[in-house]
């Protein structure tokens, strides 16, 4: 880690936080003016995208920022038809909650390898919804429930195990209950997270328990109570992603799947499920953009008819770890500059080649960025023809050797210059031994 980078993000950090907490109390007081349904109601709003810019979308991954690396990110959320259900004021199907436009101010921070606090501030500017007494449609704003994350990393997402993860979040009840935007009291919630890469192609799995007092739905004015309940709820969700092979692998293509149920009272009402599927570019500065959108699969309360999603990260933990791959790939070009040499009109690897071969295995490892561009070379014996297949046999032979023990074929890049590229005199033998070779460029 570069002391000097770290320092600065830290400082630039402490100033997000700052305006987060000053947003906090400016926003606070103008919740009370807004507009609600008429209904003390529970949390809608529950579905954040990760503060610490792992895993898919909401659902979380094992990877943690590292020491003292820290992310912020503004994501901003549109959602419709969250509350669809009949009114027993006045006997009809009723749309309570319409449209909910949140903005999420979110940031985390590494302690050490193994830890990451998050913090999430959920600002509502535009909720439509009706109010079930007057029949009116109105607009509320405010606040979401505030939340405060803590994600161990127990195993490491590595070639011989899957990542293993624990999250434990608290929220604080600062949204409005009318609004369904918060829950009346705090909530708490223990996640399970599992995951793995392979190749360019990554997949999460997240599983858990929330916490809350149990409640009913109830008209605020005339205390009558609705078919709506609120409990403990078992939490559940899948993300994938794929790398695509562009513009040095910044592209990726992202997928989930979440939902939670009442664990008391296991029903559609109150499991709602949606899906979500989005794009996502990285720049070589941690910065990164995520558009996407989805809907809800159940026909349940918060399973949105419509839901579209953007985001704008900086993660520090990335920019760290792309520096140190960075800096390993330019170790491993200036440390790999030799070939491996092949008998007349062989493509059987020499023993020899097996020790560049764990050489180029274990630097390639250590980061998943760095690629082997290996080209096959032979004599001037025989006819160019031949000695250009010859070339990608023996180039074909190292591949193979790279791919036994681990290494990716999307991350092997094959070519034959056959006899046009010698590096000493065909016209005797000791020349034509060294123009006998495969080359291996790791960069």
């Amino acid at each position: 880690m570069l002391m000097p980078h770290a320092e600065g993000v830290g400082r630039y950090h402490i100033a997000i936080l700052a305006a987060i907490v000053f947003a906090v109390f400016l926003t606070a007081p103008f919740s009370a003016l807004s507009g609600d349904t008429g209904l003390s109601g529970f949390n809608l709003n529950a579905d954040h995208l990760t503060p610490d810019d792992s895993g898919v979308h909401s659902i979380y991954g094992s990877q943690t920022l590292g020491h003292l690396n820290a992310s912020v990110r503004l994501s901003l959320g549109d959602s419709g038809g969250l509350i669809e259900a009949g009114n027993p004021v006045n006997n009809r199907r009723s749309t309570i909650v319409d449209n909910l436009f949140v903005g999420d101010l979110s940031a985390a921070v590494g302690l050490g390898d193994h830890v990451d606090l998050g913090f999430v501030l959920p600002i509502v500017p535009y909720e439509r919804m009706e109010n079930v007494n007057t029949q009116i449609k109105t607009v509320g704003y405010g606040l979401g429930d505030i939340l405060i994350d803590a994600k161990f990393r127990i195993l490491k997402d590595k070639k011989k195990s899957i990542g293993l993860g624990i999250l434990t979040r608290l929220s604080m009840p600062t949204g409005n209950t009318s609004m369904f935007t918060g829950w009346k009291d705090p909530t708490g919630e223990f996640r399970l997270i599992l995951d793995k890469t392979i190749s360019s192609f990554y997949v999460s799995a997240n599983v858990g328990y929330r916490i809350a007092a149990k409640t009913n739905v109830r008209n605020e004015t005339t205390g009558a109570a609705w078919n709506l309940t609120d409990d403990d709820r078992l939490t559940f969700g899948v993300g994938a992603s794929y790398t695509l092979p562009v513009q040095n692998r910044s592209w990726a293509l992202l997928a989930s799947l979440n939902g939670d149920t009442v664990v008391g009272d296991i029903k559609e009402i109150s499991t709602p499920l949606g899906f979500a599927v989005g794009v996502r570019k990285n720049f070589d500065n941690g910065i990164s953009l995520e558009i996407g959108g989805g809907r809800g699969i159940t026909d349940a309360v918060g399973s949105p008819s419509y839901r579209v999603f953007g985001s704008f990260a900086f993660d520090g933990g990335r920019l760290s770890r792309a520096k140190k791959q960075a800096k390993i790939a330019a170790e491993v070009a200036n440390l790999l500059n030799e070939s491996v040499y092949f008998a007349f009109d062989s493509t059987s690897l020499p023993a020899e080649a097996m020790t560049i071969i764990k050489n180029v295995v274990t630097f390639m490892e250590k980061s998943p960025l760095l690629r082997a561009a290996i080209s096959g070379h032979t004599d001037s014996t025989g006819n160019k023809k031949y000695n250009y297949k010859l070339g990608m046999k023996r180039a074909r032979s190292v591949a193979e050797g790279l791919e036994s023990s681990g290494i990716s074929d999307e991350r092997i890049e094959l070519k034959s210059y056959g006899e046009t590229n010698p590096v000493s005199s065909n016209d005797t033998a000791a020349g034509r031994a060294k123009n006998r070779r495969v080359v291996i460029d790791v960069r």
